[in-house]
């Protein structure tokens, strides 16, 4: 495969190609997976991620790509019981692939979605199931539910800005995706009420939920921090959240079962000087995110909670931490990966989370925070 410089680490489809293959065809450009018969290959003069490829019966397929490629080529393997035995072109037996590593290449996909050998939409995670996720107007929680939907969910989109909440709603249907806006104020048990009532009664039940509504609050010690701050950051923070729960709680119930993940923080396991209301809240979190778990692990509802580090968010952003340079730097360097992480980081811990390949996780705040809390 030519090289190209400008790929910042990501690999060509015939680069990861072998990862799972033992032949290799470099006079053609490409590389052959022996497994599932599929022959990957490139046009001398197209750029890196213009892959082509064909299975042995002659069938030839574009692609715009090369990581839709990659899922082709394993959703391939998959369905591809013909090949008997699995040998190389050279004659001599494959190895069998690794269940573990063909996991992975799945999802290289990222936000492409994967087809198998028919063209047809290749089930994912979340297919069939319903997810609801608060504070999905921006950042950490609009990355969630488009992800969600990514994989198959049709999604309750909830935030206290209709213009931001519809906004993701946009992004998901212009992907083919499903979901419908619900204004709330999770402060508010009325409008919560309401909010998972709409989720039911448009999509017939609910499977997971993401409860991320949250604010910062003011910046003071504790021994002047304001009184009308402290009660506003913890009817947001953390009763905002017992409200979701109580109610999503109930919802899964009557459907069988689901997964709830909150959005705590790294500030919900340390201290950090200067932000009581916050930290207390995040705490709250957790400690509710644990007591529900104990509680409903033998009723089918999972409870965990994702920690994140400073994460590069329009909340951050409005506080000038991301915008003034020298501000960024310090919160950089606290994480000893020497940045800020994704809301798509953060997104794809919750989706782990929500999936059934957590089906045994329950009552963990998993740290997405890239090392700040180990240091």
């Amino acid at each position: 495969m030519p090289d190209d410089p400008n790929r910042d680490g990501v690999l060509d489809a015939c680069d990861l190609v072998r990862m799972f293959s033992n032949t290799v065809d470099e006079d053609r450009n490409g590389c052959v997976d022996p497994i599932s018969g599929w022959d990957f290959f490139q046009d001398d003069n197209a750029p890196y991620d213009d892959v082509r490829y064909r299975h042995s019966t002659g069938e030839a397929k574009d692609s715009n790509d090369c990581a839709q490629a990659v899922v082709y080529a394993v959703a391939a393997r998959c369905a591809d019981t013909t090949a008997s035995p699995s040998r190389s072109r050279s004659g001599a037996r494959a190895p069998r692939p690794r269940t573990a590593v063909m996991a992975r290449e799945v999802h290289l996909g990222g936000a492409r979605t994967a087809r198998n050998a028919d063209g047809a939409i290749m089930a994912s995670r979340f297919k069939n199931k319903v997810a609801l996720v608060t504070g999905a107007g921006s950042g950490i929680g609009q990355a969630a539910a488009v992800a969600f939907a990514r994989e198959g969910a049709r999604v309750a989109v909830s935030d206290i800005s209709e213009e931001h909440g519809r906004a993701t709603v946009r992004i998901i249907e212009a992907a083919g995706g499903a979901a419908i806006f619900v204004a709330c104020d999770v402060a508010l048990p009325a409008q919560v009420e309401a909010l998972v009532a709409a989720t039911e009664k448009a999509y017939g039940h609910l499977d997971c939920a993401f409860n991320n509504a949250g604010i910062g609050g003011a910046q003071a010690p504790t021994g002047e921090y304001p009184d009308a701050a402290w009660s506003s950051v913890l009817a947001v923070n953390l009763t905002g959240v017992f409200h979701c729960m109580k109610r999503e709680l109930a919802a899964m119930l009557r459907s069988g079962g689901g997964a709830i993940v909150n959005n705590a923080s790294i500030l919900g396991t340390v201290g950090f000087a200067n932000s009581p209301a916050y930290v207390a809240s995040k705490h709250g979190v957790i400690g509710l995110t644990r007591t529900a778990a104990l509680e409903y692990a033998t009723r089918g509802v999972r409870v965990n909670a994702v920690c994140p580090g400073f994460i590069d968010t329009p909340m951050l952003a409005g506080a000038g931490l991301t915008t003034n340079p020298a501000a960024r730097a310090a919160l950089e360097a606290m994480h000893p990966v020497g940045r800020l992480g994704t809301c798509d980081e953060v997104a794809a811990a919750v989706l782990f989370l929500a999936s059934d390949e957590a089906s045994f996780i329950t009552g963990h705040p998993m740290l997405v925070d890239g090392g700040y809390v180990a240091r």
